[in-house]
């Protein structure tokens, strides 16, 4: 009884290690994920918003810099900066003509069309005279600023004097214009090339104000914070008062010291200005808030549900696998008529297995037994299959030896030289061999041939002896020279001199072996035939081994630091290559060591 709790107390303890983890990591998973993905969401959304709102600060600020070229775009407005007045009564009256005219060109050219400019500024070095207009009515001439009455030494011109490109300030309250608020000035010194004469400035006045409208409704919350920074870092605008408490405008700022802000913030290409959305660390966290709720159910419904499961399965899984335990102890013991009774659902496929299992057992101590008879008889097979070579070459030295005594001299050779090659396939099954041993079988076939043949084909030899402390491809040479014999003299019995050249050349990393005839030749669509893995069927183009054999087991024996190749001429030659590593008998690795000694 005590068994059988602590059985089942260690199946409910199992399943609760196997269900309750991956049920709290997979809901940890989705709340993380869940998180990740809203916040991803919030930051998605609110970078695109920022470099809207940016793409349209950097179009205006991109038209702004374009009203520098106003004066040059006007010939009236070029024509009046570049007159020089005289002090005669009719100059005064048209310089203040002139003056009015200007100004109501930059009215109707800048300010009309561009409702951002809240000023416009042109003074003419020549002239000394200074050409203005403004938007607002209420702005008045800055008469508390020295600078205005004399431009020309003024810190403002100073600072573009000597500058032939635009000049941008940072944003900055209007220091020529009372009560014209936070400012970007753009100046440019003006330049005639023609004369190459510097002729004054303009000055344009853009007012970060009128932008604010549009600004103050991107805040989603009232606890965000939108911001607009200029090129300097300066604060040009907050959609919060609460945080102009702590940074007044126009006070520089560090956006990365804003720990209690999530931060999402946008450069703008042209301009510089940064713009960034500022969300409360606490607002954040209301957001998952109603995240969680939901997830938590989940959770809690999830845990219920497991150990209601838990319970259930230990009562309908502990009992089926107590009784399939015992079966299992009782075979362990070697009892192969062990059997465990049926069982329901999942736990009877793993009691049909189990019964199925010794009874396969017993039918495998039966297959054992027969095997071991099967191996027997194959073992006295292997001997006969030995024995029946032996008696053909114990044969055919008897019939030698008779041929000697009858004085058939050249049979004698020709069975000596067949003996020796049968002895040389029993004896040896390396692949491969030394040069000497497959020079040695060589000459023995080419023995054999001559029966056939006569002297009617020569066999030259061109052997390098360096090549003999070098192992090579075993039957590397014999299945081109018989090729030779078969092939390359076929239908063509008048001519003269037929001869076969056999050549191993020893070279610095490898060795050339190579067979050459003056033969018929062959063509390249039958040199690809005779080299072709598929040619083992077809018995009239080759016998015996084959070139594609020899090619097959050369690349197998030694990779890719060999090749075999045929070259030929129709009519004139053939010529069989193979070119192998330089590998000693002693230093081989992945050969066989075994060198077979010739006799």
């Amino acid at each position: 009884m005590f068994k059988k709790l602590r059985f089942k107390a260690s199946v409910v303890l199992v399943q609760t290690l196997l269900v309750l983890p991956p049920i709290i990591l997979i809901t940890l998973f989705i709340m993380l994920w869940a998180r990740g993905s809203l916040m991803t969401q919030l930051d998605t959304s609110r970078r695109y918003s920022l470099q809207t709102v940016g793409n349209s600060f950097d179009q205006v600020y991109e038209r702004t810099l374009d009203l520098l070229n106003v004066p040059f775009l006007n010939r009236t407005i070029l024509s009046i900066l570049t007159t020089q007045y005289s002090d005669n009564p009719k100059d005064k009256i048209q310089k203040n003509a002139d003056q009015q005219l200007v100004n109501t060109l930059l009215s109707d050219i800048v300010l009309f069309n561009e409702p951002n400019i809240t000023s416009l500024t042109v003074f003419s070095e020549i002239s000394g005279s200074v050409y203005y207009n403004w938007r607002y009515p209420t702005l008045n001439i800055n008469i508390h600023n020295s600078d205005w009455d004399n431009l020309i030494d003024s810190q403002w011109y100073k600072s573009i004097a000597h500058v032939n490109e635009p000049v941008v300030s940072h944003a900055k309250e209007n220091d020529f214009f009372i009560g014209g608020g936070i400012i970007i000035s753009f100046s440019q010194r003006l330049w005639r090339l023609v004369a190459d004469q510097h002729i004054g400035a303009i000055r344009v006045d853009m007012d970060l104000t009128t932008f604010q409208n549009s600004w103050r409704h991107i805040a989603e919350n009232p606890s965000d914070v939108f911001l607009v920074l200029d090129q300097d870092h300066q604060l040009v605008f907050s959609s919060n008062s609460d945080f102009n408490d702590t940074f007044p405008p126009l006070s520089t700022i560090d956006i990365s010291t804003l720990h209690e802000y999530r931060v999402n913030s946008y450069v703008a290409e042209l301009s510089g200005f940064t713009f960034v959305y500022l969300t409360y660390v606490a607002t954040t966290q209301s957001y998952l808030r109603f995240l969680y709720a939901p997830l938590l159910a989940v959770i809690a419904s999830w845990i219920i549900y497991t150990v209601i499961f838990i319970f259930w399965s230990s009562r309908h899984v502990s009992l089926p696998i107590q009784k399939l335990k015992t079966a299992m102890i009782q075979g362990q013991e070697k009892d192969l008529t062990a059997r465990c009774e049926p069982l329901q659902g999942e736990m009877g496929q793993l009691s049909e297995a189990f019964n199925d299992l010794i009874v396969r057992l017993n039918d495998m101590m039966d297959d054992v037994a027969l095997a071991e008879q099967e191996k027997a008889q194959l073992t006295y097979e292997v001997l006969l299959s030995k024995f029946s070579p032996h008696f053909l070459y114990n044969t055919l030295n008897a019939i030698r030896f008779k041929a000697e005594l009858t004085g058939a001299q050249e049979s004698a050779g020709a069975l000596k030289s067949l003996a020796s090659m049968l002895q040389f396939s029993i004896k040896y099954t390396e692949v491969t061999i030394s040069f000497q041993n497959e020079l040695e079988q060589l000459e023995h076939y080419v023995n054999i041939m001559r029966i056939r043949y006569g002297d009617e084909i020569d066999i030259v030899y061109d052997i390098d002896a360096e090549c003999f402390q070098y192992i090579c491809l075993k039957f590397l040479i014999q299945p081109a020279v018989e090729n030779c014999f078969i092939h390359s003299f076929a239908d063509m019995p008048n001519k003269e001199h037929k001869q076969i050249c056999v050549r191993v050349i020893c070279l610095s990393d490898h060795i050339r072996v190579s067979v050459e005839d003056n033969g018929k030749g062959m063509t390249q669509k039958q040199i690809d035939e005779l080299l072709s893995e598929n040619l083992n069927q077809n018995t009239n183009m080759r016998s015996g081994i084959g070139v594609s054999n020899v090619k097959q087991r050369l690349f197998a024996t030694f990779g890719d630091n060999c090749k075999y190749y045929i070259e030929s001429e129709p009519g004139l030659y053939t010529r069989v290559t193979a070119v192998i590593p330089k590998i000693k008998a002693q230093e081989r690795n992945g050969f066989s060591d075994e060198i077979i000694d010739g006799g």
